[in-house]
């Protein structure tokens, strides 16, 4: 019997009742409990359907070589937003009633620094003979340049006989770090953290370019260079949870070493923290009332006045104490309704935001790494992607080159401000 098989059979079963009047209420009872019953099986079906076909689509993606095509990845947007996306945005957006905007240009805005500049002439014999030349015109075109830079060192070395030790002079900043440098080892976490690719992927582009690393190398790079972030990594932390008087959270799954993780994100406007942990807890609560109350709160942020706090205080009382008749859904409302005070700390802060959006878009980050890594190797490769996708999220929220940033800390010039210091600044206009 299929799902849509025992819809149709409990709406008739519905409209039989309705057609036979009041029952003596031990039948009425009877028939809340059955339909309870037939409830919770057709939920626990629906769940082994959708883990069977969870574990099809893993054995089909292991047939076949991965691929680059759009389509596929159409695909796994939509599966990944069909099962896992939580954020409701629409719904959001409808009880809004405002229109998104148009993301306008960053190139009219934001100056771009000039590199060269290369006269383009035009022969004289090519022009009639009254032409005059009049203001020249400016044509800027963004191009970038990717080339190795080898470096021989010629170190000084002296030796003490007495002391029977050599000296050597030291290499500049950012050279005396292992066989790569500042550069090359910042381009390879841009890599990974800004623009989402694999190790393999990583070494297959150097490797365009005659750079000449192994994979070993590569993977050390990615995640022993984190332990040099580790303390501003919780600086930035702890200034952002300081920047405002809430916080949000959300959850994605995440693999560490084959086995089940959970990677936790903890943000606000100023910035995004990453932390992969074995554990999870989450709750969620949708129905068409609720969103109608949510849309409530959204406007008492936009003027809010004791009066209203009150109204929807009463209000939420009321609706949490509905009963449906389906256990499950009983239940979660139950969970809901004991967490009046946290839930409705918005009519005390009407600053803080009533929804998890911005922690949500940090999960997704999560997901994508996710879909191109699939697993960290170790809690190690873990700590090493929470720490880097922190930094470079954060640096995104703050408007801030996560490539020149990182760059200047492992040249150890340190000239940028710390991140923890630009949330600051940002928490403070």
């Amino acid at each position: 019997m299929s799902g849509v098989d025992v819809q149709t059979i409990l709406k008739q079963v519905e409209e039989l009742l309705a057609q036979a009047g009041p029952l003596p209420a031990e039948a009425e009872l009877a028939v809340e409990r059955l339909l309870n019953v037939v409830e919770a099986l057709s939920a626990d079906r629906s769940e082994l359907r959708r883990e069977v076909e969870r574990l099809r689509q893993q054995l089909e993606l292991k047939k076949k070589p991965k691929t680059t095509d759009s389509t596929d990845e159409e695909d796994d947007d939509q599966n990944s937003k069909n099962d896992s996306d939580h954020s409701s945005e629409k719904r959001r957006r409808q009880r809004r009633g405002k229109k998104k905007r148009r993301r306008p240009d960053r190139r009219s805005f934001k100056d771009l620094k000039i590199h060269e500049t290369i006269e383009c002439p035009i022969d004289p014999e090519t022009l009639p003979p009254d032409a005059v030349r009049v203001e020249d015109e400016e044509v800027i075109v963004q191009d970038v340049e990717i080339k190795p830079r080898n470096i021989r060192f010629q170190r000084s070395v002296y030796y003490s006989a007495s002391e029977k030790t050599y000296f050597r002079a030291p290499l500049p900043s950012g050279y005396d770090v292992g066989d790569f440098g500042a550069d090359l080892r910042s381009l390879i976490l841009s890599l990974k953290y800004c623009g989402n690719m694999s190790e393999p992927k990583i070494g297959e582009f150097l490797e365009n370019f005659d750079v000449q690393i192994s994979t070993g190398s590569l993977s050390n790079i990615l995640t022993n260079t984190a332990a040099s972030f580790e303390g501003e990594f919780h600086e930035l932390f702890t200034a952002g949870l300081a920047s405002t008087p809430y916080q949000q959270t959300d959850d994605t799954s995440a693999r560490v070493n084959g086995e089940f993780w959970h990677t936790h994100i903890v943000c606000n406007p100023h910035y995004t923290a990453f932390f992969t942990r074995p554990h999870k807890d989450r709750l969620t609560v949708t129905q068409d009332r609720y969103w109608d109350f949510y849309a409530a709160l959204q406007c008492y942020r936009d003027g809010p006045t004791p009066a209203e706090a009150n109204r929807l205080r009463h209000q939420f009382d009321e609706l949490f104490a509905t009963r449906t008749g389906y256990d499950a859904l009983d239940d979660r409302i139950a969970k809901t309704a004991a967490k009046k005070e946290e839930l409705l700390t918005v009519l005390d802060r009407p600053e803080i935001p009533l929804h998890n959006n911005a922690s949500e878009l940090g999960a997704r980050v999560s997901a994508r790494r996710r879909d191109v890594s699939l697993h960290s190797r170790s809690v190690r490769g873990a700590r090493a992607m929470d720490i880097f996708t922190t930094l470079v999220q954060t640096c995104k929220k703050l408007g801030i080159s996560a490539y020149a940033y990182l760059r200047d800390r492992l040249c150890r010039h340190y000239a940028m401000p710390s991140l923890a210091a630009s949330i600051r600044t940002a928490a403070s206009v």
